[in-house]
């Protein structure tokens, strides 16, 4: 017989999973609490004996397809040595993950309006930063206060082509291509 906490281990999976379902599939603004309750076999009671709200929901979620995206980012970069290849391999998975329904309503439309600016970059900072930040170190001479910088705003610009990419899949060629141009741009030893 499953303990309290297997149980409640459980109910919060299947929220999780259907909410992920949903708000993928159908936005964030067209799935109610009833809707994934409904779909996860339970009630509303016990959505909120769970989750204060949606939103609290959605950003559970949003980490999970964060931490998701970090891991493939990490993998598509893993076999290269040079740190240029790292963030060219690196990108361009981010980029090609981007376009992926499953996964760009959450993590880049859904996500900025549903969390606020500050959630959202907090979230992008603990995922992608350091992704970003190591390899770009290892090219460019600089003061770790350069280096975080130039950090965060590849990532904003990086962030602004998933982002645009999540719309307009057609362009994720063209998204590759400029993001390759920044990290030549970006990359060059100074």
């Amino acid at each position: 017989m499953p303990t309290q906490a297997e149980r409640s281990a459980a109910t919060t999976a299947a929220l999780r999973r259907e909410a992920r379902r949903l708000f993928a599939k159908h936005g964030f603004d067209a799935v109610a609490v009833d809707d994934i309750a409904a779909a996860a076999g339970m009630t509303r009671g016990a959505f909120y004996h769970h989750y204060a709200g949606k939103e609290a929901l959605f950003d559970v979620v949003h980490e999970e397809v964060q931490a998701e995206l970090a891991a493939a980012v990490r993998k598509a970069a893993a076999p290269y040595q040079d740190p240029y290849e790292q963030l060219l391999h690196g990108v361009d998975r981010y980029l090609e993950l981007a376009s992926d329904r499953r996964r760009n309503r959450i993590a880049l439309v859904d996500g900025p309006a549903v969390l606020g600016p500050e959630r959202y970059q907090e979230l992008q900072q603990t995922y992608f930063l350091r992704l970003v930040g190591v390899p770009l170190a290892r090219l460019r001479e600089g003061t770790a206060e350069q280096h975080a910088l130039t950090a965060r705003a590849l990532m904003a610009a990086v962030c602004s082509l998933a982002t645009h990419v999540a719309h307009r899949r057609t362009d994720l060629e063209l998204a590759r291509s400029v993001a390759a141009d920044l990290l030549r741009a970006t990359a060059t030893p100074s």
